[in-house]
């Protein structure tokens, strides 16, 4: 019961909290300079420079987690590639986006 609760859960959660934002934030005017603390309300080119900032952060955590941890490295290393790939697949999907948008002609 609490590798569900741990584990599991919170990723329902976190779907179903991204599955509201992107709803609400769907057809609104997006955030392209300056602070916006909701992701889905910036536009595609502050999402990848979030993206960006994020991995940062990430590669920091790796290092303290690597420390800390009493964690095997195979499966510090698998998390690390895991996220990685994520974050890369995040990276071109913004930047796709981000030229898409910018060759479209507004409306």
């Amino acid at each position: 019961m609490d590798i569900i609760k741990l584990t599991i859960m919170p990723i329902i959660v976190a779907l179903i909290a991204t599955a509201i934002f992107m709803k609400i934030y769907k057809n609104k005017e997006k955030v392209d300079h300056g602070f916006a603390f909701n992701y889905f309300k910036l536009s595609y080119r502050r999402k990848m420079i979030r993206t960006l900032y994020s991995f940062l952060v990430l590669m920091v955590a790796f290092v303290i987690l690597y420390a800390a941890s009493p964690l095997r490295f195979r499966y510090l290393l698998f998390l690390l590639l895991f996220s990685v790939i994520g974050f890369i697949i995040q990276f071109l999907y913004n930047y796709k986006m981000w030229k898409q948008e910018q060759n479209t002609p507004p409306v």
